[in-house]
């Protein structure tokens, strides 16, 4: 059974590591309602009568969202056991390839102000760009404990309030980190917070620009152009060492032997 590309890709930007929150459950739902060919096909026609079930009631309970999570692990490693190449595989360079890294850092804002989330009930979060704060229940119990300055503080509240009429044009320390600049806008477009890990890092070697960014998952996320020149991201696991639905980056045994060659993601 052939999965259909557009669902994996959008299951890959939703989650990789199983976790699942409300809204993403939710957007989910919303893209299989639009688009007829993703649900008619392998895995959203599984998902579709999940969810059907999910949604008879208007509302989420934990063990939905943890039922949910279980069947997109399983699908992961299902696309993952359709990879042609072996777990870990990282082919040796002819030359030792050097990493330049910086900190990615969410600059601080003199600024506070309340965000309307989309959607029918218009709910308000109030941010705090200067202490990069947010009264969100997400932010609350997932992002406070980040360190200050971690891109994994901003929840999608924080991140429209980056992006809002007259806040944006106050940052040009983003200026001097137009991958983060990039990440940012792509994520405001899709009405979504930052993968909330602790750890990020911008890397250039050999003529490409990534970044990589890591918390207490077991994954990587990387952030760098597709194919097609526009900003994806993509997972790898550290344990099993492959990526997520078997979805390689471009320069991926690049940023492969960067992931092996730092192995310490506790700091």
């Amino acid at each position: 059974m052939q999965p259909n590309p557009d669902t994996i890709r959008f299951l890959r930007q939703l989650t990789a590591d199983g976790s699942l929150t409300d809204d993403e459950v939710w957007s989910l739902g919303n893209y299989l309602n639009d688009n007829h060919a993703a649900r008619e096909s392998w895995p959203g026609n599984l998902l579709f009568d999940i969810l059907r079930v999910i949604f008879a009631d208007s509302a989420l309970d934990p063990r939905e969202l943890q039922a949910l999570a279980y069947y997109l692990r399983a699908i992961e490693l299902q696309c993952a056991v359709a990879d042609d190449e072996p777990a870990g595989a990282t082919p040796e360079p002819a030359a030792e390839a050097f990493f330049e890294t910086s900190d990615c850092r969410i600059p601080t804002i003199h600024a506070e102000l309340d965000v309307a989330e989309k959607g029918a009930l218009r709910k308000q979060a109030h941010v705090d760009l200067d202490k990069q704060q947010c009264n969100c229940s997400e932010w609350t119990f997932k992002r406070k404990f980040l360190p200050e300055g971690s891109p994994g503080r901003a929840c999608k509240h924080m991140v429209q309030a980056l992006h809002s009429p007259g806040v944006s044009v106050q940052i040009p320390a983003l200026e001097a980190q137009p991958k983060l600049a990039q990440i940012l806008r792509h994520h405001s477009e899709l009405g979504r917070g930052l993968d909330a890990d602790a750890n990020w890092k911008l890397v250039r070697a050999d003529g490409a620009e990534f970044v990589v960014a890591w918390g207490e998952t077991g994954f990587v996320h990387v952030f760098t152009d597709n194919e097609m020149g526009g900003l994806e991201r993509y997972s790898y696991n550290l344990e099993s060492e492959r990526w997520a639905f078997g979805q390689r980056p471009p320069n991926a045994d690049l940023i492969q032997r960067y992931i092996v060659q730092s192995r310490d993601y506790s700091a």
